[in-house]
């Protein structure tokens, strides 16, 4: 027996076995507790930054909404929102507010769109325009204060005259808006015919990009519509130099290609939402990605031009010829182009209507021809 009380024989002490095994579980526990601190700093560290992708949209969701809520007029045009006095822009990853960084430093914004949702109307009694609201601009780019007034129709050769008293012969952009009317269910298809550069939209959709330096041509685009509703529609217009037109067509498989008379275009668009889309992602780990979509509403403002971005306006540094100028790619639209004014005396002009065209209604105010 072991002279040590209490104690078998061969059991004084830890044998080194034992010593060895006892290391080896609490290495063994170590690691996994490790592990697991590092998991949970992991999704820790995952969490806070999906949080600021959360709070990042939570705080342009609350800025665009106060600000979009009571303005006037809103805008989107080459990637500048406009709400009133108000600019938000995408630059560098991030969206500024009149040149101030909105959001966070932590969050890059990879895309910044805004789309317009409007309801097509049904035309309860039909065939009653009065014509498209009109805004002319001592500009090319459609900057300053514009002289407003409603056109009937679009159907104008002003040679080189103003288009407009008040206005300059060249270098001026028209805007002109409101909604078109269809008369059946199917495809419709829309003629602009411009010197210089013209584009439309029909739905919020780009039909028909006629746009840059050139004399004056034809281009068309198609879109399947429903009848007797109205669609929201706006055409741009610029000219650069010399001689100045404009004219807006369609044809349906009823209707042969005529200047879209008055009865069918009207002054005010319909109440219309914003989508705003924003693609972000965390800076330090760009695998964490978040798409916001903001549904806003103006209470009492107006909706304006809606227009993908970024689009160009036209420039440039010296006198563009009819061929001339630099354009931005834009989508593939069916054409067919007129001949180009080779020199002074091809005065070009724009062909005769190939209907009567419809009684005018007076509007007011009355439109300044």
């Amino acid at each position: 027996m072991n002279k040590e009380k209490g104690l078998p024989a061969g059991k004084a002490g830890f044998t080194l076995i034992e010593l060895l095994i006892g290391l080896a579980m609490t290495a063994v526990v170590f690691l996994l507790t490790t592990q697991v601190v590092i998991a949970l700093l992991g999704r820790t560290t995952k969490g806070s930054r999906v949080e600021t992708l959360e709070q990042t949209k939570n705080d342009i969701q609350t800025d665009l909404n106060n600000s979009i809520k009571w303005a006037e007029k809103v805008d989107f045009v080459d990637g500048v929102l406009s709400v009133d006095d108000t600019n938000f822009e995408l630059v560098d990853g991030a969206i500024l507010k009149n040149g101030e960084r909105l959001t966070s430093n932590d969050v890059r914004i990879t895309s910044f769109e805004v789309f317009k949702r409007t309801e097509s109307e049904s035309a309860s009694s039909g065939q009653d325009g009065i014509g498209l609201n009109a805004e002319y601009y001592n500009t090319r780019d459609f900057t300053g204060d514009p002289i407003q007034q409603i056109d009937f129709e679009v159907d104008f050769f002003w040679g080189t005259d103003p288009p407009i008293p008040g206005l300059n012969e060249n270098n001026v952009s028209v805007r002109w808006s409101g909604q078109v009317e269809t008369i059946d269910d199917g495809q419709y298809t829309f003629y602009t015919r411009s010197d210089d550069g013209s584009r439309l939209w029909v739905n919020g959709q780009l039909v028909v990009d006629n746009w840059g330096y050139h004399g004056m041509t034809t281009k068309e685009g198609k879109i399947t519509l429903e009848g007797h509703k109205r669609y929201d529609i706006v055409l741009e217009y610029f000219e650069s130099g010399n001689y100045a037109g404009c004219r807006l067509m369609w044809s349906h498989k009823d209707i042969h290609e005529e200047v879209i008379p008055t009865q069918y275009l009207y002054p005010t668009a319909a109440r219309a939402n914003l989508e705003v889309v924003i693609n972000a992602e965390h800076v330090e780990d760009p695998s964490l990605t978040d798409t916001y979509r903001i549904i806003l509403t103006p209470r009492s403002g107006t909706v304006g031009a809606v227009h993908p971005a970024p689009t160009s306006s036209p420039q440039s540094t010296g006198s563009p010829s009819a061929s001339g100028g630099t354009e931005s790619p834009r989508p593939t639209i069916t054409s067919s182009p007129s001949p180009t004014p080779t020199g002074p005396g091809d005065r070009p002009t724009l062909p005769p209507a190939t209907s009567s065209p419809s009684p005018t209604p007076t509007p007011t105010p009355k439109p300044l021809r």
